[in-house]
């Protein structure tokens, strides 16, 4: 017997394309010799034979590891802000417990001593983040808005003075400012700069700066402003004070987003405060 050796081959129960979708290898047939074209096994487009990476790829590569980067960052800064209310909050509440518990309610040393520890606390986490409070203090903005701010400290003094003057009037007794630096030989100033200034600087920092600056990464400006200005309020610790401090803060955290500065904000928490120990010094709610 003798084989046809002009038989033709039998053929192949599958093609080259069959195949590399069956290893999930990139598969092109190519001219043979230094200039074949290649593609890459990950995305399938075309790479230079010498290059051992694909440009698409490695670009890829990269901007997911700068997302996922930023994405770190950004969960870091919330913690850190999230971190830097609690601990406020808890001061607050342990002095509050403890003008409870002691009786020593209006004493010029636990004043003095709760301003300095918020002041120590808001430091402390500031340093990390100098670069950002800087920006903060250092943005150029219309003058005008300082303006605005101080006249802005007019209805939120008034209404403060309204809820005030309703829960008296429900029996509520009269918190007085200044009783604990008369009581102690300390002139009106010294008010001033622990009821007016400190705060004015500190709590701006620590909400307007720190906390509304990390929750304006993740959540958006208007979700961060409302988020800030309720973590304000109830920082006060104080139910009927809430309305009026929301509102207050809603303005603060406004007049920050539209200057991208701390100063309007800081000169109309400054002027708040002053207006409320001012009508407390005249006797009675000023007349405007």
């Amino acid at each position: 017997m003798t084989v046809n050796d002009s038989s033709p081959p039998a053929e192949l129960p599958f093609s080259a394309t069959d195949l590399a979708a069956s290893t999930g290898e990139s598969f092109a047939e190519a001219p043979e010799g230094p200039t074949a074209t290649r593609f890459c096994n990950r995305c399938g487009n075309v790479r230079d034979p010498e290059s051992a990476e694909c440009p698409i790829c490695d670009r890829n590569a990269a901007a997911v590891s700068a997302a996922n980067e930023q994405y770190h960052t950004d969960v870091r800064s919330i913690r850190s802000s999230l971190w830097l209310y609690f601990a406020l909050l808890t001061l607050s509440a342990v002095f509050i417990v403890w003008q409870m518990t002691t009786g020593d309610e209006g004493s010029l040393v636990t004043e003095l001593v709760s301003s300095s520890a918020v002041s120590v606390v808001v430091l402390g986490w500031c340093a990390p983040s100098l670069g950002m409070i800087f920006n903060l203090l250092k943005t150029r903005f219309h003058l005008a808005w300082i303006l605005v701010a101080i006249c802005a400290a007019i209805p939120t003094y008034l209404l403060a003075s309204s809820v005030v003057d309703f829960l008296v009037y429900l029996g509520v007794e009269r918190l007085d400012y200044l009783a604990t630096f008369s009581n102690d030989g300390f002139g009106f100033s010294l008010a001033v700069v622990l009821i007016c200034l400190q705060p004015a600087i500190f709590e701006e920092l620590a909400f307007r700066g720190i906390i509304q600056g990390s929750l304006g990464r993740v959540l958006g400006n208007r979700e961060a402003l409302i988020v800030s200005a309720l973590m304000f309020g109830i920082l006060h610790l104080s139910i009927p004070s809430l309305p009026h401090l929301l509102v207050l803060g809603l303005i603060l955290g406004w007049l920050r987003q539209r200057t991208n500065s701390l100063l309007p904000g800081m000169a109309l928490h400054f002027t708040h405060n002053f207006l409320v120990i001012l009508s407390e010094k005249a006797g009675g709610l000023l007349p405007w």
